[in-house]
This record gives structure tokens, C-alpha cells and sequence, in this order.
């Protein structure tokens, strides 16, 4: 997955593409799901994969505010109310 984020940010993204839908079927690695969907734009797409993060309780959650490729998704209304469901108001 993070290897497709990379191809994203470097404008290659069918191969980028490529191993999105290749995860797209996995029930696991939600985390670096919504970085690989965040990164190609794909924002509804992120959020389902934010949403799996914090339903299995993915223990670096509390740093999504950090991560550089999330900052696309925080002007959102689903992020706070993300963010509020995760206890992580600011």
C-alpha cells in the first residue's frame, strides 16, 4: 500500500491504481489503505478505510491529525466527526 501511495505522489497513478484495487478485496490494513486512498484523491474511499481503522481499534490512530497525506481529508465534516467518535476533539 505504501508503495502505491508513493506512485501516487509521483503522478504514476495506474500503478498506483493497480495496487488499490489489488488491496481493495482485503478486510485488513485499513490504516495504509486510507493513506493509499487519501494520496489518489479518493476520498470517500479513505474515509471507509478510516472508519475500519478506528472500528479495530488501529493502535496509531491518535496520529491521524499528523499524517501529512490526511491533511486533504480535514477540511471534511467526516473528519471531525471521525476525530469524535475517536475521542481526539481538539
Amino acid at each position: 500500500a505504501f508503495l502505491g501511495v508513493v506512485y501516487a505522489l509521483a503522478g504514476r497513478r495506474d500503478e498506483a491504481l493497480e495496487i488499490a484495487a489489488e488491496l481493495a478485496g482485503s478486510g485488513k490494513f485499513y490504516w495504509r489503505r486510507a493513506h493509499l486512498h487519501a494520496a489518489l484523491g479518493q476520498e470517500d474511499e479513505a474515509f471507509r478505510c478510516l472508519e475500519g481503522a478506528l472500528e479495530s481499534r488501529f493502535l496509531f490512530f491518535p496520529w491521524v491529525r499528523k499524517v501529512p497525506v490526511f491533511k486533504s481529508l480535514q477540511d471534511d465534516p467526516r473528519f471531525d466527526d471521525l476525530m469524535r467518535r475517536a475521542g481526539l476533539e481538539s
